[in-house]
C-alpha cells in the first residue's frame, strides 16, 4: 500500500537536513499505519521508503475495505505471484 509521506527520491541527494526529516515523518507514518494494519491481522512483509512510500503486508481479503479508511494511506494495490500457489 502507498501512502501519504512523499519518498525519499523525492528530494536531491544533497539536501541531507531535509532528507533525515523526511526519512524521520515516513518511518513514523510507517510505524503508525503498521499498528492498525497489525490489528486488522496483517504481517509486514517490506518497507519502501526510497522511490515510493509504502508497505508491504499480507492480510486477509476481508481487510482491505477498512485499511483503505486508515488515515495516511492512498493507495491499497494486490500482489499476485504467477509461480506461487502458498499465498
Amino acid at each position: 500500500m502507498v501512502l501519504s509521506e512523499p519518498a525519499l527520491a523525492s528530494l536531491p541527494r544533497e539536501a541531507d537536513q531535509e532528507r533525515a526529516a523526511l526519512l524521520q515523518r515516513i518511518v513514523r507514518q510507517q510505524n503508525d499505519v503498521m499498528a492498525q494494519l497489525a490489528a486488522l491481522g496483517a504481517v509486514e512483509t517490506a518497507r519502501i521508503q526510497q522511490v515510493l512510500n509504502a508497505l508491504a503486508v499480507r492480510l486477509p481479503a476481508d481487510a482491505i475495505p477498512r485499511v483503505k479508511e486508515i488515515p495516511g494511506v492512498r493507495d491499497v494495490r494486490g500482489v499476485h505471484h504467477r509461480y506461487r500457489d502458498d499465498l
